[in-house]
């Protein structure tokens, strides 16, 4: 009588199957980081072409305005660098810039929802959160971007004093060397509240704690990552030095009337004695 050969049958055996699942979580581990730290970098390079679109901006309407670069708002006796008004009549006879003025080089505003396309901000902001914020402005009859506008910091005085960069930016293009800085992300204490900056360890903050939003909101000293810079001969890039944020220097410098602010970076002070770093 024949015997049959017997088939051994192929499985895991339970220390196998351990095995094959300690490896796919330490590739995981591995990995996961890495993914993270692309996206970050993909994303903060395109914040710094959109603050080279900013730039291009200001540039061109300079250009339809006689070679002069329009300033950021004006609001509570002191200058605000993300403030901007709503509508042309409340600009212009500041030549500060307005929603309705800036929609025309950057289509995008919807002034009935009040709210923005994303090309209007940083990408590592929440849109869905951001869109919780913005129209809480637009009542007082202006609202705020997420890219500081410095331009005209010449006219910068009274509660705004500008203890600016080497690049101090001035009204006339021509008068301005070609690293002036004319844009950069947000980076904004409010005297009575947070920071307010995109870039930062945990993602974004907002100043605002009543801004009905999850967005967190960072007492500081700032966790900055670092910021994107716009500049007068049209360049941008990103600057994310960690000498050129002091973290504890710009918290202790939003206390007090500044009298030897950090040479690296340009300030200017609000009407409220809040203070937007650049």
């Amino acid at each position: 009588m024949t015997r049959r050969p017997r088939h051994r049958r192929c499985a895991f055996t339970i220390i196998e199957l351990l095995v094959v699942i300690s490896i796919i979580a330490l590739l995981i581990a591995i990995l996961l980081p890495s993914a993270r730290e692309a996206r970050y970098i993909a994303r903060r390079t395109v914040c710094t072409t959109r603050a080279h679109q900013w730039s291009a901006i200001m540039l061109t309407s300079a250009m339809d305005n006689n070679g002069r670069l329009r300033s950021c708002g004006n609001k509570f006796g002191g200058w605000y660098p993300s403030l901007v008004w709503i509508t042309k009549a409340q600009g212009e006879p500041g030549q500060q810039w307005s929603q309705e003025l800036l929609a025309e080089y950057m289509p995008g505003v919807d002034f009935k929802t009040k709210t923005f396309s994303n090309v209007w901000y940083c990408p590592m902001l929440d849109y869905e959160e951001q869109a919780k914020i913005d129209p809480a402005w637009w009542p007082g009859g202006w609202t705020h971007t997420p890219y500081a506008l410095t331009t005209g910091v010449d006219r910068w005085s009274g509660w705004g004093t500008a203890r600016a960069r080497r690049e101090l930016t001035a009204t006339n293009v021509g008068n301005n060397r070609g690293d002036a800085v004319i844009v950069s992300d947000v980076m904004y204490k409010w005297t009575y509240g947070g920071w307010w900056y995109n870039h930062g360890e945990n993602g974004q903050s907002i100043h605002w704690p009543g801004s009905g939003s999850r967005v967190q909101v960072d007492y500081g000293p700032p966790a900055l990552l670092g910021t994107s810079r716009g500049y007068v001969d049209g360049s941008a890039r990103w600057i994310g030095d960690e000498n050129e944020f002091d973290a504890v220097r710009m918290q202790w410098e939003t206390t007090i009337s500044p009298s030897n602010v950090n040479a690296t970076l340009g300030w200017v002070r609000g009407g409220a004695r809040d203070t937007t770093f650049y």
